[in-house]
């Protein structure tokens, strides 16, 4: 028995606004694990431990035109903007459709990069991209936290694990 989930919708919202129509595609931030190098003495070779750090988390979003409201939520690189996917992944069992469950992304972003303005191409709508800088985001998918990563405030919790606990207590900083 062969089983696979396929996401087959999604909906954007920015600051509780859903944004239905208005995104062309969006990039969710990839999670890229800082890791050590080790080489013990005698070993037999290399090899890397996590080291409970990550890359920065960007994002991408580019809008089908240009959007005054969007342009002001993303133009004071100082305001941070909460963005949210809404999604529905069905299940398959072989070829047929088992079940239903839905996800959400949360992120916490500001802007790093944005256009004054979309690509002009005569008279089509033109695209407006905005690249973004995350400082948290949080993954549910079927009611349960897979995820929540929050660079500001030191907290790290896979699947509802807190992988920096330890270090925060050790720190003092519980």
């Amino acid at each position: 028995m062969e089983r696979r989930n396929v996401i087959v919708d999604g909906v954007l919202y920015l600051n509780g606004s859903h944004m239905l129509a208005k995104v062309k595609e969006f990039e969710p931030p990839e999670i890229v694990q800082r890791m050590a190098e080790c080489e013990d003495l005698g070993s037999l070779g290399k090899y890397k431990i996590p080291i409970l750090k990550v890359d920065e988390l960007s994002t991408k979003i580019v809008f089908n035109s240009f959007y005054a409201s969007v342009f002001e939520n993303f133009a004071n690189p100082m305001a941070a903007n909460i963005l949210s996917l809404q999604y529905g992944v069905a299940e398959y069992e072989n070829q047929a459709m088992t079940g239903l469950k839905t996800g959400r992304l949360i992120m916490r972003a500001t802007a790093e990069k944005l256009k004054s303005l979309c690509d002009l191409k005569g008279q089509e709508p033109g695209d407006y991209p905005v690249e973004l800088n995350c400082s948290m985001i949080s993954h549910v998918f079927a009611g349960k936290e897979k995820y929540y990563i929050d660079i500001p405030n030191r907290i790290y919790r896979v699947n509802g694990i807190d992988l920096l606990a330890a270090v925060n207590a050790a720190l003092g900083l519980t």
